[in-house]
């Protein structure tokens, strides 16, 4: 998928996408990103966030299809690409960027490489999607994306390889992030 692929309205996020239509009938200034599923940093809103915390409960479970892929962003690369975006706003305005980096990960495979991360020993209970909340039945499909027009007109281009390079690491940056909200 692309920044002109369209968006499916009876998504449970469908709505995102009258919004930015709205957006841009305002007349305002915007550039809207579409970022791929992330991780690294703190991951309080990302599903690896959700897998390390699952797995120090000792119940991680799956939703969904085992053979969905996704695509990801690291929160670092992320920011960078909204810098580059702020660094010219002019040149961008009206645009649609997805950001992500070029990993087809198979999710069940990263929620592993996670879990194991977190030191959990336990399997992975698989459930449906529709046993999950919103975002696992959102998420139900594979989403993957190019960033080719992020790469042409932002000179964008992730510094992170993948999350499994270096799972512990990020699970250490989410434990440190929970220890500060208590």
């Amino acid at each position: 998928m692309d920044e002109n692929t369209p968006g499916n309205p009876e998504s449970p996020l469908g709505f995102r996408f009258a919004l930015e239509k709205e957006l841009a009938a305002s007349g305002l200034a915007h550039t809207v990103v579409r970022p791929g599923f992330m991780y690294g940093g703190p991951a309080t809103t990302s599903m690896t966030g959700e897998w390390f915390a699952a797995a120090e409960a000792d119940k991680p479970v799956f939703y969904g299809d085992t053979a969905k892929r996704w695509s990801w962003v690291h929160v670092d690369d992320l920011a960078d690409a909204y810098v580059r975006i702020l660094d010219n706003p002019t040149a961008v305005d009206g645009e649609v960027f997805v950001v992500a980096d070029d990993q087809r990960l198979i999710a069940l495979d990263m929620q592993r490489v996670a879990v194991r991360a977190a030191g959990c020993t336990g399997e992975i209970i698989l459930e449906t999607a529709e046993a999950g909340r919103m975002m696992q039945m959102a998420a139900d499909q594979d989403e993957l994306v190019t960033s080719a027009k992020a790469h042409h007109l932002l000179g964008w281009r992730p510094r992170h390889a993948s999350f499994t390079d270096n799972p512990e690491q990020h699970y250490r940056a989410w434990k440190a992030s929970q220890s500060s909200t208590d």
